[in-house]
């Protein structure tokens, strides 16, 4: 199918090492209902046969734009991507992740009637490494309850299902690379400040989780860091203080020396371990739901460490309140 010349829509995908899944990415976002889009995907240097891949559906589709860099992260390759799109608007797609086939059309539709909008989000389908449906995930639709999500560590629409405005007023929006984990999570807090966030109430996406996923690594150790570190620069710049993700380098590194300190002090990094190494004994438990149940209570008999994961995830808010209460003390 022909380029668009001036597509209303860009998608964007940033690939490292995803032979397992890229391609039925790729395909779930050529399939769409809606046309005039381009697709532009950078390779973030991977070694294995994504490059291939990606040669392969540039060659079948021109729609499909491909680019590689050398190994930067996900913050600078989304970046690296953005600066290439020619649509007015950016729907990001992880290299791991599905579209269905009436997302863009949808969520065209939905912009276009709210032009305070800018940026959208859906519900998902969250999927195993197999495409089995774990879990259905819906959200608030309107503006003051997906912020106050955002901003109490409750959940909130997938990156996956993000459709945002490349401009705002003059200002284009990028990715902070600063934030190696959770840049989405603050792309989404910088853009409540300028306009309206929506969400539409159906399933457009399939969200994959499986062990190769960059927030299973360390336990997501970093991504918990970061996601803290997110919202406390958030509060710090609401509140009229300094915001260390846009301090000089030094001041920034041992603001995060600081933060990660604290957490590990405070059993954040200890309870989040716990939880995570629950959930996936329930998620990966097989047989039906008696067998289940009785592995998962093994489990939880052998490790009561993992009931702490549980106060985890139930106090993070509070906690995230008293670290950035500290910071505003530590850090003027």
């Amino acid at each position: 199918m022909d380029l668009p010349n001036k597509p209303m829509i860009s998608v964007i995908t940033a690939v490292y090492n995803g032979e397992s899944f890229l391609q039925e990415t790729i395909k779930s976002v050529l399939s769409q209902t809606y046309t005039n889009f381009e697709y532009v995907i950078i390779d973030d240097g991977s070694n294995d046969s994504t490059p291939s891949i990606l040669k392969k559906f540039s060659e079948l589709d021109s729609r499909v734009i491909t680019y590689r860099i050398k190994n930067s992260g996900p913050a600078i390759a989304r970046n690296t991507a953005l600066k290439m799109t020619k649509g007015e608007w950016i729907a990001n797609l992880d290299s791991d992740d599905i579209c269905l086939p009436n997302r863009l059309k949808e969520q065209e539709r939905f912009i276009r009637k709210n032009p305070e909008c800018v940026l959208l989000g859906s519900g998902c389908d969250e999927i195993d490494a197999d495409g089995r449906t774990i879990k259905t995930h819906s959200y608030p639709s309107d503006h003051q309850s997906l912020v106050r999500n955002l901003e109490r560590m409750r959940g909130s629409f997938p990156h996956s299902s993000m459709v945002f405005k490349k401009i705002v007023g003059s200002k284009p929006i990028r990715y902070n690379p600063r934030f190696v984990r959770c840049h989405d999570l603050d792309m989404c807090l910088s853009l409540t400040r300028v306009g309206k966030v929506c969400c539409i109430d159906d399933m457009l996406v399939k969200i994959r989780k499986h062990d190769e996923s960059i927030s299973n690594t360390d336990f997501g150790e970093l991504s918990t860091l970061m996601s803290y570190l997110v919202l406390i620069c958030h509060f710090r710049w609401k509140t009229g203080f300094s915001d260390p993700s846009i301090m000089r380098h030094d001041e920034y590194e041992e603001f995060v020396s600081w933060l990660r300190n604290r957490m590990e002090e405070l059993g954040i990094f200890r309870d989040n371990r716990a939880w995570q190494t629950f959930r996936k004994t329930f998620y990966t438990s097989k047989g039906n739901i008696i067998i289940r149940l009785v592995k998962i209570s093994e489990f939880l008999y052998d490790n009561l460490e993992a009931f702490m994961g549980f106060r985890w995830r139930l106090s993070s808010s509070r906690l995230m309140s008293k670290l950035f209460k500290e910071s505003r003390v530590k850090f003027k």
